[in-house]
């Protein structure tokens, strides 16, 4: 807004009226509706005498009314409501200022109060999930399945997931698990960065949850009763093999999770070629050496950033002071 303020704005009982040449006060009863002007005839303000409105049209969207101040030639622009069409004709109506504002009714200022209220719990609720990403994704591949502890969570998002897991017995504990998920199937297979390759797998004492092809290293100075109670010997295969050798249809899978025990960098080196399906990719690791030999935040960091990946977000759910913190760490594909 510029110049001066006019000395009168129009009262409540004048209507506009629109012409060629210029936009006056004519009077008659407020609201009456305006006339039609198209793009062609729009009004140079500086025709507009004083105590006139005049009006023009702003990059062919918004019709704005100004008044020629009585001390010469600063204009006082004043927005209204407008409806354009390019092509076709502008419909004026009076400036907003001059518009009687409706009041709401107590339902509605409930109803207002309830909705805002209402995001404000969600949007922090969302910002914090880990796991909302699964609702935009149409299928899960997750290696490192143990005996299926998130199958009700992609149940609840409808999703097609293939589970993978090396040991024996958790396979078959986790095929049991899966009986009411029709759209959750399971393999057994250990999938590293090498086909055939041949490795030691080492059996945890908590129910293989913390099984691995490494050796526990600062593992146990955040889980102390961790131990390995058996080794097993188990060939390799990549994830890129794996979906070519079992038939899998990859564009019905945008997100692949990780939980291998410290191998995450190898299974990812592994499915480099199957990049361009995952849309999302979520590793559990840690920002220590937990495992003697593993990948750490970071490495991942590293490899996925080449492939066009950025991390999202990396969510602490263990540490240790002096020693360092475990996460779940969430990459999507930009």
């Amino acid at each position: 807004m510029c110049g001066t303020r006019p000395a009168r704005y129009p009262r409540k009982n004048d209507a506009w009226g629109v012409s060629e040449n210029k936009i006056g006060l004519n009077g008659g009863n407020f609201g009456k509706r305006a006339k039609y002007i198209t793009a062609e005839k729009a009004v140079n303000p500086e025709k507009a005498g004083v105590g006139y409105f005049g009006y023009k049209l702003n990059n062919l969207s918004l019709i704005r009314y100004c008044r020629k101040t009585e001390n010469g030639d600063d204009w006082m622009y004043q927005s209204c409501l407008t409806r354009f069409r390019i092509g076709g004709a502008a419909s004026v109506s009076s400036p907003n200022h001059f518009k009687p504002r409706k009041r709401m009714s107590q339902d509605s200022k409930l109803m207002s109060r309830m909705v805002r209220r209402a995001k404000n719990v969600v949007r922090p609720w969302i910002r914090g999930n880990p796991n909302y990403f699964l609702r935009k994704a149409s299928g899960v591949i997750h290696v490192g399945a143990n005996s299926g502890q998130e199958r009700n969570l992609y149940g609840k998002y409808n999703l097609d997931v293939i589970w993978i897991e090396p040991i024996p017995d958790v396979y078959m504990s986790l095929k049991q698990n899966l009986k009411g998920f029709p759209r959750q199937h399971a393999f057994q297979r250990l999938i590293t960065d090498r086909d055939d390759a041949e490795y030691t797998f080492h059996i945890s004492n908590n129910d293989g949850k913390s099984s691995s092809i490494f050796d526990l290293d600062l593992h146990k100075e955040i889980w102390p009763t961790v131990s390995y109670q058996e080794s097993i010997h188990l060939k390799g295969m990549t994830l890129a093999s794996f979906a070519q050798k079992e038939g899998i249809d990859m564009n019905r899978y945008d997100a692949l999770v990780l939980d291998t025990q410290g191998s995450e960098l190898l299974v990812l080196k592994g499915a480099s070629t199957l990049f361009t399906y995952f849309k999302y990719i979520k590793a559990e690791a840690a920002d220590f050496e937990s495992y003697a030999g593993c990948c750490k935040v970071e490495d991942i960091d590293s490899l996925l950033k080449q492939f066009g990946y950025v991390k999202r977000r990396q969510d602490k759910f263990a540490s240790k002071a002096g020693i360092g913190s475990y996460y779940d760490v969430l990459y999507k594909q930009t």
